[in-house]
């Protein structure tokens, strides 16, 4: 498996939207905490300590689900589509590589992304959290880092549909507009148009794909949303999964991501 990885990084070290992506993700973490910051959103929310330890954890966490999202989910479409469109998959294979190895390599390296995009995420946790706690201790430092593996997952699952989609495309430009197009047109039409009509009401809309992944993280944690609920006296209030429930769901689906695109791979031709 390193061997695939050292492969992998030889091909993205010097391609330079690679560097481009990954910097336009960490600098933008910042700018967007700070958009975050002046959002209109309910007492219950508690933004006077979005920066504050343990707050930090979660806000910085949603900020990062837009930037995993937009520059992380165009990593991973245009690593694969330009391994069709110059025909290096193809090559890779001729030259004896299965395609197996050649989607593990390429998920093996996407998970390293993810891995230091939560690096990324966990040494600006704790600078901001240290520079704007005015009394720091260890319970408030770890009270909200199980944020820490579901912003992994988060960037992994993102990826991952990413993948999947571009081996089904493998062309850039159409890829990245059925990744937006499916997020922001057809999840909405099926969550909030198809399910009610087909099952009666809304509940359980909040199950579909990206949404499931998208509350590894949210703006809004569920405990919050209860106490926001609680204070308005409505139970439809709460429209995010429990934390295990994103986990769960998240994981199940990055599951079938990874297995359609094997299914895809090997039934294509290159």
């Amino acid at each position: 498996m390193l061997h695939l990885l050292q492969l992998e990084w030889l091909k993205m070290r010097h391609y330079r939207p690679f560097k481009v992506l990954i910097i336009l993700y960490i600098v933008s973490l910042l700018p967007l905490l700070m958009i975050i910051s002046t959002m209109d959103l309910p007492e219950e929310a508690g933004l006077d300590s979005i920066f504050m330890f343990p707050d930090i954890w979660l806000w910085l966490g949603y900020a990062g689900n837009w930037s995993t999202f937009f520059f992380l989910g165009f990593l991973a479409i245009l690593m694969t589509t330009n391994e069709f469109s110059y025909r290096t998959a193809r090559q890779n294979i001729m030259c004896g590589i299965t395609r197996t190895e050649w989607l593990t390599s390429k998920l093996l390296f996407i998970l390293s992304v993810s891995i230091f995009a939560t690096l990324v995420y966990v040494i600006l946790g704790f600078l901001f959290g240290f520079i704007n706690t005015d009394y720091v201790v260890t319970q408030r430092i770890t009270e909200q880092m199980y944020y820490i593996p579901r912003y992994c997952l988060m960037c992994f699952g993102y990826m991952s549909f990413a993948f999947m989609l571009s081996i089904w495309i493998r062309r850039s430009g159409l890829a990245i507009l059925a990744y937006l197009t499916y997020i922001f047109v057809i999840e909405m039409i099926l969550r909030y148009g198809l399910h009610p009509r087909l099952f009666g009401s809304r509940d359980g809309n909040r199950y579909y794909p990206l949404n499931a992944i998208e509350d590894l993280v949210h703006f809004f944690d569920y405990k919050r949303l209860q106490l926001a609920a609680d204070s308005v006296q409505s139970k439809d209030f709460v429209k995010v999964l429990s934390g295990w429930e994103a986990v769960l769901f998240s994981s199940v689906y990055i599951g079938i991501f990874i297995f359609v695109s094997f299914w895809l791979m090997k039934r294509r031709d290159l």
